[in-house]
């Protein structure tokens, strides 16, 4: 298979992957409000369109990394940034592409900070959480039913789908 096709199927994949991404970002945002609103409704809404977006994103991604991989095969070159220098035609295809990889990289880079605004919501509220039991329990005499609770754990991150996109 010629490496044109190739690359017109991966700069389509990389230009799904931004709407994606971004209305992950805005799912993402959007859910963190609604809980600190407490609105119940809009966060069960909310995270039903999160996980449609994560779906997608993940056979995005899937299709991405296949293609990633023939490419850099086909050229003898690493990462999405070389692909798409090395195997655009023209100066023009080449800006394109790497406008829409730099574009990608923008919203993965605001859908990572949004993940951490809203991890830092979500420690604060176990830590509320946490707290208010304590308190409870020392009010009501009881022995705590749970014991002492670990720190919570870390966030996983969204893999950045650029990481390889570095010169």
């Amino acid at each position: 298979m010629s490496r044109e096709p190739l690359l017109a199927e991966l700069t389509a994949t990389l230009q799904q992957l931004v709407p994606t991404v971004t209305a992950l970002r805005d799912a993402t945002a959007a859910q963190r409000e609604a809980l600190a609103a407490d609105d119940l409704d809009r966060l069960l809404t909310l995270t039903g369109e999160q996980e449609e977006a994560s779906a997608r994103l993940a056979q995005l991604e899937q299709r991405r990394q296949r293609l990633q991989a023939d490419l850099e095969a086909a050229l003898g070159v690493e990462g999405l940034r070389a692909i798409l220098d090395r195997g655009s035609a023209t100066a023009a295809a080449r800006a394109e592409r790497l406008g829409v990889l730099d574009e990608l990289g923008l919203r993965v880079a605001e859908l990572q900070s949004e993940q951490e605004r809203s991890a830092a919501l979500l420690r604060s509220a176990l830590d509320s959480t946490r707290r208010a039991r304590a308190y409870l329990t020392r009010l009501s005499g009881a022995p705590s039913t749970y014991g002492p609770s670990a720190p919570a754990a870390a966030v996983p991150r969204l893999a950045t789908i650029v990481g390889n996109s570095q010169p």
